[in-house]
This record gives C-alpha cells, sequence and structure tokens, in this order.
C-alpha cells in the first residue's frame, strides 16, 4: 500500500494541474513582459524573412515610386478629361496643357527630394 501511495504522489507530482477556467489576471507589468518575450521568440523565428523583405524593400521603392508617379498623374489627366466630357466643359488648349505639365514635373521634383 505504501508503494502504491508513493506511485500516486510522483504522478500527481510530474503532472501539471488542469489550467483553471477563470484565471488570474496579469499585471500590466506581467503583460508587458509576456508581450516582449513573444515578440523576441517572433524575431529570432522570422529573421531571415524579415532581412529579405528589407533587403528587396530597398531596390523596389526606388523603380515604384517612379512608375507610380507616372501612373497617378496619367490618371489625374484621364480623370480631368473624363470630367470636362461629362460637363460639356470646353476641352483644354494648349497652354493650359503645357502649365499641367509644368505643376505635375514640379511636383515630381519635389518628391523626389
Amino acid at each position: 500500500m505504501a508503494t502504491m501511495a508513493s506511485k500516486d504522489a510522483s504522478i500527481s507530482a510530474e503532472r501539471l494541474p488542469m489550467p483553471s477556467r477563470n484565471p488570474l489576471p496579469l499585471s500590466a507589468t506581467q503583460e508587458a513582459q509576456v508581450r516582449d518575450i513573444y515578440y523576441t521568440r517572433v524575431r529570432n523565428h522570422c529573421a531571415p524573412e524579415i532581412k529579405g523583405r528589407r533587403a528587396g524593400r530597398v531596390v523596389r521603392n526606388a523603380t515604384c515610386s517612379t512608375k507610380e508617379r507616372e501612373r497617378k498623374s496619367l490618371k489625374k489627366t484621364a480623370q480631368e478629361d473624363f470630367i470636362r466630357e461629362w460637363w460639356g466643359m470646353p476641352e483644354r488648349d494648349e497652354e493650359s496643357r503645357r502649365k499641367l505639365a509644368e505643376k505635375l514635373a514640379l511636383e515630381e521634383r519635389t518628391n523626389e527630394l
């Protein structure tokens, strides 16, 4: 019988107790510690992927920004032309188109800085 009681005691000592349905809430400092540990583990686990994305991002930014600006300027002129046509406004003359092109070029130069 004594051996049976010691076996039960060792088995219960090895097992973790069943988690409570209503655990006690963590304090703010404990939550911050848990969050820091979690973020550190995630960063360590995903470090190669993060490095790869950062390296790719540097290259893409230089090319995408120029293409993006060109696309936006084309879209803007197309929208303005559509609005003029929709409301029956006269088409732009060459002078106003030249001024718009200068304005867009100025915006591109200021965005590059």
